[in-house]
């Protein structure tokens, strides 16, 4: 599924949340499994309204995970 196609659905549909793993500067982080692959992935879920971050900062995130292709790095996956 693309970017574009995530972005159009809602998370619950395609992840189902395991556990919290925790906190960071920019919100909380759960390890999850997609339901349709079995992969186990870890989701970000930011809150925007109540984030102290500026948001040109989180796109800085996003952009750099996007373009990262490593197996040391946690690959991105899209954005809900």
């Amino acid at each position: 599924m693309s970017e574009t196609e995530m972005a159009n659905h809602d998370p619950e549909e395609i992840y189902n949340l395991l556990e919290k793993l925790g906190t960071g500067s920019f919100g909380t982080v759960y390890k999850a499994i997609n339901k349709t692959t079995n992969e186990v992935v870890a989701i970000k879920q930011i809150d925007l309204e109540e984030s102290d971050d500026d948001i040109s900062e989180i796109q800085q995130e996003i952009a750099l995970l996007s373009a990262c292709d490593s197996p040391f790095i946690t690959r991105y996956h899209g954005s809900f």
